[in-house]
Order: C-alpha cells, then sequence, then structure tokens
C-alpha cells in the first residue's frame, strides 16, 4: 500500500523536511531556542483516494548555547579603611542569553590571596561585600578575579555549566586622624 506523506502547502515554512513515503519528519537546519521556541506544522497524508491531517507541535529546549557576559570587562571601586565589615561596596552585572540559565558569582582568585578573605559576593545577585575591616597600611589595594557561572537544567536534569571571570581593582583609602 503506498502512502504520501506532506505539510499541507502553505501551512508551514520552517526547519523540518518530511520523508513523503515514510512520514519521518527530520531537521532541515538547526534549531535554536532563543529565536522560536514553538513550531505547529499541519501534516497531511493519502493513499492517492482518502486524505487525513493532523497538527505536530515540537517545543524546542533551549540549550547551553550562550556563554555569560559581565556588563564591563573591569570594575573598579575605592573602599574607605574605616568601612565596617559587611558593607556592600559593589554590583557585579552579567548576562546570559540562555532562557533557562540561572548565574552564579564566586571570588575566583587573587593576586594576594589573603585579598579573598577580605571580601565576600552573593553568589546569586553579584553583590560584593567588606568580610572583614581592611587596612590601608597592610594592603593598599586588594585585586580579585570574579566568575560567573550559568548552570542551566539540561535534557535528564543534568547540570551544563558555562563560566567567564572579570577582575575587581580596590584601591583602599587612608584615614586620616586629626589631633
Amino acid at each position: 500500500m503506498y502512502a504520501d506523506v506532506c505539510f499541507v502547502a502553505g501551512s508551514y515554512d520552517g526547519p523540518f523536511d518530511i520523508h513523503r513515503v515514510m512520514g519521518t519528519i527530520v531537521l532541515a537546519r538547526p534549531l535554536d531556542a532563543e529565536t522560536q521556541s514553538l513550531y505547529n506544522m499541519t501534516v497531511q497524508v493519502t493513499d492517492g483516494t482518502n486524505t487525513a491531517t493532523t497538527q505536530v507541535y515540537v517545543r524546542v529546549l533551549d540549550s547551553n548555547d550562550n556563554a555569560p557576559v559581565f556588563s564591563q570587562p573591569m570594575y573598579e571601586v575605592s573602599v574607605s579603611e574605616d568601612t565596617p565589615a559587611d558593607t556592600e561596596i559593589l554590583r557585579i552585572k552579567a548576562t546570559d542569553g540562555d532562557e533557562r540559565a540561572k548565574l552564579s558569582y564566586s571570588i575566583h582568585g587573587s593576586v594576594d590571596p589573603a585579598s579573598m578573605r577580605m571580601f565576600r559576593i552573593n553568589p546569586g545577585t553579584g553583590v560584593m561585600y567588606t568580610a572583614d575591616r581592611l587596612d590601608y597600611e597592610a594592603r593598599t589595594q586588594h585585586i580579585l578575579t570574579i566568575m560567573h557561572e550559568n548552570h542551566m537544567l539540561g535534557v535528564g536534569g543534568h547540570f551544563l555549566p558555562d563560566a567567564a571571570g572579570t577582575s575587581v581593582d580596590s584601591p583602599v583609602a587612608e584615614v586620616l586622624q586629626s589631633g
């Protein structure tokens, strides 16, 4: 028995093709969920005498195909040595083009390892805080490397990480006492 399967004329113009005899729908070009995440196709089958149609819906799941990007390549902030611990000093901002991406920030490194103990960052917001009082006489400048990872829930519940980094330069301002 011979059957001919096709997309109904004018109902579809997208990244899929159909094998006319087997009825198999295949990719004709790559998919991108950020461009289009839902396709609706009308498929028709005929044996030469009888015809039937059905709707086929394809939902494209986003993959981790975009790297996260910081809003600027380097951040600089001056902090007074009399700034109390747990004071917000900077908001680091990054974006990711992936629909389901969740960014996570961390202090990755420092020119001086002691500097890493002087600051902390909120992993979910990118807000940076002093973790201790700074001492101008001990260190006049702290240079940190901040990383952000995009954790995206992929197929099967596995996280697909993607990361990028930037620098924070934090000169310490000395407080002079009069008298």
